[in-house]
C-alpha cells in the first residue's frame, strides 16, 4: 500500500502540471456552447498541449524513476520506482479523460457522464478481478483511462462536427 501510495503522489505531478490547461477549457468552452462547431480549433489546439506537457511528464519518469521516487519520498519506496513510468503514463490517460470530459461539459453534453460511470463500473470490476499485485492494478487503470480518454475524445469530435 506505501508503493501505491508514492506512485499516486508522484503521479499527481502529470495531473497537476497539465491542471492549469484544464482549468481553461470549461470558460473557454462554455462561451462557445451556442455554436459548438467552433470549439473543433480549440479542441485541436489543447490537446496537443496537454500531450506535450503529459508526455514531457511521462519521459521524466521512464528516463530517472529511481531519482524521481527517491527524491520525493526517500529510499524506503525506491521498489516504487519500476512502476512509476507506466503510472506516468496512467497519468496522462487520466487527465486528458478530465479535460475532454469538462469539454464535454462545457458544451452541455452531460449525457458524457454516463461514459465515466461505465468506465469507473469497469475499472472496479478490473481490479477486483486483477488485484494480485501492482503492476496488474495500474494495468487496469491504465485499460480503462485510456479507453475513456479516446472515447470522451471522439464523443468531443463529435459534438464539435458541423451541422449546417
Amino acid at each position: 500500500s506505501g508503493i501505491y501510495a508514492s506512485l499516486s503522489t508522484a503521479g499527481k505531478i502529470i495531473f497537476f502540471a497539465i491542471s492549469p490547461v484544464a482549468a481553461l477549457v470549461l470558460p473557454i468552452v462554455s462561451k462557445k456552447a451556442n455554436k459548438p462547431s467552433t470549439t473543433r480549433k480549440d479542441l485541436l489546439l489543447l490537446t496537443p498541449i496537454i500531450m506535450f506537457i503529459g508526455i514531457s511528464g511521462s519521459a521524466a519518469f521512464f528516463l530517472f524513476p529511481k531519482l524521481i521516487v527517491t527524491t520525493i519520498f526517500s529510499n524506503k519506496f525506491g521498489d516504487a520506482a519500476i512502476y512509476l513510468p507506466l503510472f506516468g503514463l496512467v497519468m496522462l490517460a487520466y487527465s486528458l479523460s478530465n479535460i475532454f470530459g469538462s469539454f464535454l461539459v462545457g458544451l452541455n453534453k452531460f449525457r458524457s457522464i454516463w461514459i465515466v460511470i461505465l468506465a469507473l463500473i469497469i475499472q472496479i470490476i478490473l481490479i477486483n478481478i486483477f488485484h494480485a499485485n501492482i503492476f496488474q492494478i495500474i494495468s487496469s487503470m491504465g485499460l480503462v483511462f485510456f479507453a475513456q480518454s479516446m472515447i470522451l475524445f471522439g464523443y468531443c469530435w463529435y459534438a464539435t462536427r458541423k451541422t449546417d
